[in-house]
């Protein structure tokens, strides 16, 4: 990811190595200051790691930043050619990007609330998180809509596919956390099943709430692939409870 800046007779280019990065994760990168002419140099340049709401941000508004970290950036930089390199670590438990929430990387200043330039960044729920979303979309149909920030958990909606062993799910939410590299996953569910009295046969709506824990070997594999069947025994638990509720 690239951004190019000018400010005051000068160039600055930011230079991140990847497009998005998962949560616990390291972004690398350099700035480069390319002076055209005599440049005004800030004093006290840094480079802010840190989260905001992405349409304040985007329209100069900082008032929803919230820092993380900041590196300063030697003076020296003006007179050489050579970048100067960075690096953040993200937390495990950081937040991803959403629609309102945004991580953000920004050159400037505190002291005199300079914004030389900025760049939103697109930060991915962790691989284990991703794997699993992955495998309940291609082996059972169900589509994901885009994740979301839930306090320290990360949550999204579930679309059920339209067969009819699926009819009993109204509403259905997936929340996922990870301690310890254990994946706790939650579920929510509102749902309609079969009611039965001495005069009449009805429905019933009843919330849900399944729970299932996943260890890294139940979701991990070899290298980087994912544990198939670990994933894929966990999410048919819940859907079994479901499927078996479901009106037929």
């Amino acid at each position: 990811m690239k951004g190019m800046f000018f400010y005051k007779s000068c160039e600055y280019k930011l230079d991140l190595e990847g497009e998005s990065w998962e949560r616990g994760s390291v972004i690398s990168g350099s700035l480069s200051l390319l002076p055209q002419g005599m440049p005004s140099k800030i004093p006290n340049l840094q480079i802010f790691l840190g989260f905001g709401n992405p349409k304040k941000i985007q329209n100069k508004d900082l008032s929803s930043f919230k820092m993380i970290d900041s590196i300063q950036v030697p003076e020296e930089c003006y007179d050489k050619s050579v970048p100067f390199t960075f690096s953040f670590s993200l937390l495990n438990d950081f937040i991803i990007s959403d629609n309102t929430k945004t991580l953000f990387v920004i050159i400037g200043t505190l002291e005199e609330s300079i914004e030389v330039g900025l760049l939103p960044l697109s930060i991915l729920p962790e691989k284990s998180i991703c794997d699993f979303k992955d495998i309940f979309e291609n082996f059972y149909k169900f589509k994901f809509k885009p994740f979301k920030n839930a306090k320290k958990q990360i949550s999204s909606e579930l679309i059920p596919p339209g067969s009819n062993e699926w009819v009993g799910i109204q509403k259905m939410h997936v929340f996922f956390e990870v301690e310890s590299d254990v994946l706790l996953v939650e579920y929510k569910i509102k749902h309609k099943k079969m009611s039965y009295d001495i005069n009449s046969i009805g429905t019933k709506d009843e919330n849900l709430v399944l729970k299932s824990k996943l260890e890294k070997s139940d979701y991990s594999g070899h290298g980087s692939s994912p544990n198939q069947m670990g994933i894929k025994s966990s999410i048919e638990l819940i859907l079994d409870q479901l499927r078996t509720k479901s009106m037929r």
